[in-house]
């Protein structure tokens, strides 16, 4: 049996060590990671040719003023950051407390799929302690693949092979608003309301984005949008105070129940698939096998 008596031969490795290369690379350099402080700057310096003397690899490099992490050093961020993971999980469950569990997804998705099935998404995950994390469909898919978050909901054209994921379902769209800005929005052509009715649109940049202007621009529908935002969160605000209409996911229904407004099926036919992707290593070590996943789609499919 192996006692990694080589690893532990010399001087330089130690999780504190570690924990300061990975507040290094996550706060994006020794200033920042350091917050100012001119003690701890030197201090992270040091502990950095540390572990470069250890390993025997260049973790940083100068790039003019800027100091880059090496692609060693990120390998390694990349390993500190699933052990320490690891450890703190062991530590809760054998103190009484339960695995922590990181799950990403566009803020659209957590408010109004995951929050309104959260007790169903825990019971899937056998009661662990959820952090959910806003973040696109590619920044989910790095940071499930790196370690940093557990499961992820995402676009699953966005999904590479590399990933374990199962589908979710699809997800449409419908023209929601204020009953009061569109009288008898029931008996009203959809396009002829996207004409008259004040608009709030998601800003350009996503493919839904895209695919809807396109979609616009060949019907020859010119709408009247009073303003642009960030999220579809931002603009289910702006249908819910009663200021606009706004072309939103199905799921945004959950929140838009309210009998003042309307909801309406377009002509633009347009469907997102979802998938939901994860890290069966880190799955693995947290006491979850790939079943998991099939797991948290029962207790989130969207049809």
């Amino acid at each position: 049996m192996s006692d990694f008596g080589e690893l532990f031969a010399k001087r330089g490795l130690s999780l504190d060590r570690l924990r300061s290369f990975l507040m290094i690379v996550e706060a994006g350099g020794i200033a920042k990671a350091a917050e100012g402080d001119p003690t701890r700057q030197s201090q992270f310096s040091r502990q950095v040719k540390e572990l470069e003397e250890f390993f025997g690899v260049a973790l940083t490099r100068r790039v003019g003023k800027s100091l880059e992490i090496t692609e060693e050093g990120l390998r390694l961020a990349d390993i500190s950051r699933m052990q320490f993971r690891e450890l703190a999980n062991f530590q809760s469950v054998h103190t009484g407390g339960t695995p922590a569990l990181r799950i990403g997804c566009s803020a659209s998705v957590t408010q109004w799929m995951l929050i309104p099935r959260l007790p169903a998404l825990r019971g899937a995950l056998r009661g662990a302690s959820l952090d959910l994390v806003q973040m696109r469909s590619k920044e989910v898919v790095r940071a499930v693949t790196d370690g940093r978050i557990d499961l992820g909901v995402v676009r699953r054209d966005a999904v590479p092979s590399h990933l374990a994921e199962v589908s979710i379902g699809e997800i449409g769209y419908s023209l929601f608003g204020p009953k009061r800005l569109a009288p008898g929005a029931e008996k009203r052509d959809a396009c002829d309301l996207l004409h008259s009715l004040p608009l709030v649109q998601v800003l350009s940049g996503g493919s839904f984005e895209e695919r809807f202007a396109d979609w616009l621009e060949l019907e020859q529908i010119r709408t009247n949008t009073i303003a642009r935002v960030s999220s579809f969160v931002a603009g289910a605000e702006a249908v819910l105070q009663g200021i606009a209409g706004a072309v939103l996911p199905d799921i945004a229904a959950s929140a838009l129940q309210a009998t003042s407004l309307f909801r309406m099926t377009l002509p633009f036919d347009y469907r997102r698939e979802l998938s939901i992707v994860g890290n069966l290593r880190a799955l693995d070590r947290a006491g979850f096998d790939s079943s998991i996943l099939q797991a948290c789609v029962t207790a989130l499919r969207t049809d």
